[in-house]
């Protein structure tokens, strides 16, 4: 879906690769989380 809609193909391979990036690095204080995912994201807001 995101290919279907994408404006900038480009931007968007460089932004997964920004986040598979601070992903490998797993730093203790960094959480990476899918806005889409309601219920991780309020758990998560919720601290």
């Amino acid at each position: 879906m995101e290919t279907a809609v994408a404006y900038d193909l480009k931007q968007i391979r460089a932004n997964h690769a920004r986040l598979a990036e601070l992903h490998w690095r797993a730093e203790p204080d960094l959480t990476i989380v899918c806005a889409h995912d309601p219920g991780l994201y309020e758990k998560m807001r919720a601290g």
